[in-house]
């Protein structure tokens, strides 16, 4: 048997990769004498634990099968491809509902991204986008990025999962928050633990086959920090808002980090006694850095040099940390909602923002400029209101 089994390796060696070419001339050359001959000089070795070079493992980090982008990343094995794209990266100041929660700091950053899963297994499986952790290093700094799980922050939730049958795929965002340096120095993907998040915690456990993206683990540092980091390029590279053109009846003013365009009207509230001046302020910061104003550095400065105040506020709530109503208005009829101090004022990721003042004024008082003097910016512009 043992020599029977040295004939036939003996022939599949000479074929090799010719054999189509070749196979009638060695029915015609090869003998049973010269096989005898070269199975007696032939030595054989089996290796025991080495494994093929060319035997793919049943889990592994391969190749992309399609050409990616520089801010993608594909993972596959037997049971799951994932596609990570990420498609941006600011400041968390941008998201100041977000901010407020006691678990963000104000140098953080919020890095989107969106994963399409496609399951190659046999059965369907449950994939929870809270596990996906990003981790980075430089030096003797460690950080990890962890999905938003906080509801009402304008950031997407992770706070549900998705179910994945056999040949199918879904596609969805997850919003990490955590560390600038975790983004610019990404060295690992994986879809691990799930975190003692304060809300939205899912019960894994009761799901279905939750461990076939349990593979999931990306380590090639330079890919994985090229993807991740690219995420900041695409949003530094987007231009930066104009200045403003007035017009008729606005006023405008430019600094060095930011444009300026407003009005300065004198109104009655309905059912009111006295008058107020509302100024209504348009924002474009130039720098594309964010900014935080402060809303009790805001005046009107009277022509005797004293300064009022903004007594009432209105503004998009998403531009404000934690908003408090204090009260409905009307104005000619239209309801206005307004709102009290304290709080700080940001801009929105596109670096523009709006912000209605209302200023309490009593009868013969003239005010000549409109001020602002805080930490982040400051300037004054002469106006006159009728």
């Amino acid at each position: 048997m043992k020599k029977r089994l040295l004939i036939i390796t003996a022939l599949a060696f000479l074929c090799g990769c010719s054999y189509k070419e070749n196979s009638e001339q060695l029915t015609e050359t090869v003998t049973s004498e010269s096989i005898t001959e070269m199975t007696e000089s032939m030595t054989v070795t089996f290796a025991e634990t080495e494994p093929s070079e060319t035997a793919a493992p049943e889990t592994s980090q391969t190749e992309a099968t399609t050409v990616l982008k520089e801010n993608q990343l594909e993972y596959r094995d037997k049971n799951i491809a994932v596609l990570m794209e990420f498609t941006g990266a600011e400041s968390l100041l941008y998201h100041p509902h977000a901010l407020a929660l006691p678990n963000y700091r104000d140098d953080d950053y919020v890095l989107h991204s969106v994963f399409t899963v496609e399951n190659l297994s046999k059965k369907s499986f449950d994939f929870i986008p809270q596990k996906m952790i990003i981790r980075g290093s430089n030096n003797n700094s460690q950080w990890d990025m962890l999905p938003v799980t906080e509801n009402d922050t304008g950031l997407t939730v992770s706070d549900k999962y998705y179910t994945v049958g056999p040949g199918e795929s879904v596609s969805f965002e997850i919003d990490f928050v955590g560390e600038r340096g975790c983004i610019e120095y990404a060295e690992e993907i994986v879809y691990g633990y799930i975190g003692n998040f304060s809300v939205n915690n899912i019960d894994y456990t009761e799901l279905n086959n939750v461990t076939a993206a349990e593979g999931l683990h990306l380590t090639k540092r330079s890919a994985i920090k090229k993807a991740v980091s690219n995420a900041l390029e695409i949003t530094e590279s987007k231009p930066l808002p104009f200045q403003f053109v007035p017009s008729d009846g606005d006023y405008q003013l430019n600094t060095e980090k930011n444009s300026y365009c407003f009005t300065a009207e004198k109104l009655r509230p309905d059912g009111y006694v006295c008058d107020y001046i509302k100024v209504s302020l348009k924002v474009a910061a130039l720098t594309g850095e964010p900014e935080v104003f402060e809303p009790n550095k805001f005046m009107l400065v009277r022509s005797d040099g004293k300064t009022k105040h903004v007594l009432d506020w209105g503004f998009d709530e998403a531009l404000v940390s934690i908003p408090k109503v204090q009260k409905v208005i009307k104005v000619n009829g239209v309801p206005v909602t307004l709102y009290e101090y304290p709080f700080d004022l940001y801009l929105r990721p596109d670096g523009t923002a709006e912000y209605d003042m209302y200023f309490d004024i009593n009868d013969g008082e003239e005010y000549v400029k409109f001020v602002y003097d805080g930490e982040n910016d400051s300037f004054e512009k002469e106006i006159e209101v009728k």
